[in-house]
């Protein structure tokens, strides 16, 4: 990147990265009873880099937590009634799309 000092440009390995701490957040999703409020820690991952990468890095990663967000609502043990876990789900995928938008 032109102008930008070394310091400042995005290291190339930040969205592995973030993959990585979603597919974290995956692991502890399906192993914890449907309803726990780690749905929300989806979004995480896209705050957290949303100025330092591109635009299309940024809906791959948001698309990416969205997949999980539903594969994890599906996988998780039963807990919470599954409309309320739905319901959230539901909030969790517009937040994330909300945030990048």
């Amino acid at each position: 990147m032109k102008g930008i000092p070394s310091s400042r440009r995005p290291s190339r390995a930040l969205p592995f990265v973030l993959l990585a701490v979603l597919l974290g957040v995956f692991a502890v999703d399906i192993a914890t009873p449907r309803g726990f409020a780690d749905w929300i820690f989806y979004l995480l991952p896209i705050v957290l880099c949303m100025r330092s990468v591109s635009r299309r890095v940024l809906i791959i990663l948001a698309a990416a937590a969205s997949v999980l967000t539903l594969v994890g609502f599906v996988l998780s043990p039963p807990g919470a009634p599954v409309w309320a876990s739905g319901l959230s789900r539901l909030l969790a995928l517009l937040l994330i799309w909300i945030t990048i938008w």
